[in-house]
């Protein structure tokens, strides 16, 4: 039985797992579960040392986050169901649908990427996760600007300080097992390539995290469906809150 955080809305026949990113929680989700729990079950979900959810240990891998989203799955007899995660969300996703991949219907890699780390990122993450030892609020407040298109933080101001608060609830032991479970995930571009599960690949144009580029490079072969959008960084689900929905919305209903 998992021991995570979770709210199940809406009533719908068809199942839907929301999965936040890396300092993000449930609540990130909030603006978007009115409208889509029309339609759709929602599973909102706080991974391992976010949110709600306590610390799963020193280094939690994608796999065990994975298992503990099987797990309520598993306990609110949902038997598959579309996946929507952002970033770190979407590695979660993906371990899950090559573990389980019965359980999964499609994944919506959201500023998110199939790829492994590159050894430089790898680095970047055993960085950032010394930096929460030493002064976890200054890191979190300038991450989280950080990850948006400059342009989009003063029409975003209100969103970027939420997520902010939201960030900073997150304890440093939860941080730095997910950072550590993110540089020791595997690369996965390969088993899609192999299983062609469908994917929707939603990208922001100016994203410095996820690159643009790495992304129209990776959905050749794939049986995969792109929205990409100008003028937005990491944070597609707020830079381009309405016409996000729309494609997340689009894709399902045309696809299944």
């Amino acid at each position: 039985m998992s021991s995570l955080y979770y709210k199940r809305i809406g009533k719908g026949k068809t199942a839907l797992v929301l999965l936040h990113g890396f300092l993000g929680s449930h609540a990130i989700w909030e603006e978007y579960t009115e409208t889509l729990s029309t339609t759709y079950t929602i599973l909102l979900i706080d991974l391992p040392g976010h949110g709600n959810s306590a610390v799963g240990g020193e280094c939690t891998s994608m796999f065990d986050m994975a298992s503990e989203v099987h797990d309520i799955m598993h306990n609110e007899h949902i038997s598959s169901a579309h996946f929507c995660g952002h970033s770190m969300g979407g590695y979660v996703a993906l371990a899950l649908a090559h573990a389980y991949p019965e359980k999964v219907h499609s994944i919506t890699l959201m500023n998110s990427t199939a790829r492994g780390d590159t050894e430089q990122k790898k680095k970047d993450r055993v960085l950032a996760a010394r930096i929460f030892d030493i002064n976890p609020d200054i890191f979190i407040q300038e991450a989280i600007q950080n990850l948006f298109y400059p342009p989009n933080l003063a029409p975003f101001h209100h969103d970027v300080e939420r997520l902010k608060l939201i960030a900073l609830k997150t304890p440093p032991k939860g941080a730095q097992a997910s950072l550590l479970g993110m540089r020791d995930r595997e690369d996965m571009v390969k088993w899609l390539y192999e299983c062609q599960l469908p994917i929707h690949y939603i990208a922001g144009k100016q994203d410095n995290t996820v690159l643009y580029t790495s992304i129209e490079e990776q959905i050749k072969d794939l049986n995969a469906h792109l929205t990409a959008f100008d003028n937005c960084g990491h944070m597609a689900f707020v830079e381009k809150k309405v016409e996000t929905l729309q494609a997340m919305l689009r894709y399902w209903e045309t696809n299944f």
